[in-house]
């Protein structure tokens, strides 16, 4: 009867460690796909914010429709600006992200 009694412990730990560890995943999940989104929206933003790129717009309405993509310089510059997080916006962009679906 004892031993019946220590399997029947086993299994309930067993099993609270599955559901913590599926508990947590889904946590790392979560986190790890709002931090690209954020990271997305910040790219982005700075992309358009670069002073090439604003060269290139016709009217302060619009995004330009083509950009060229020999540019080093502007591919350099943004990834400098996003490695030193000096992207003006950048805690406007975190403060009014929201995800959407999961």
């Amino acid at each position: 009867m004892e031993a019946l009694g220590m399997l029947n412990a086993l299994i309930g730990l067993v099993l609270v460690y599955f559901v913590l560890s599926l508990i947590a995943s889904a946590i790392t999940e979560w986190d790890t796909q709002l931090r690209g989104f954020v990271l997305a929206q910040v790219t982005v933003h700075a992309f358009f914010e670069h002073p090439q790129v604003q060269a290139l717009q016709q009217d302060s309405t619009r995004k330009p429709s083509y950009i060229p993509t020999g540019s080093k310089t502007l591919r350099r510059e943004m990834a400098l600006r996003v490695q030193d997080h000096s992207i003006s916006g950048y805690s406007q962009i975190l403060a009014n992200t929201h995800v959407v679906g999961g």
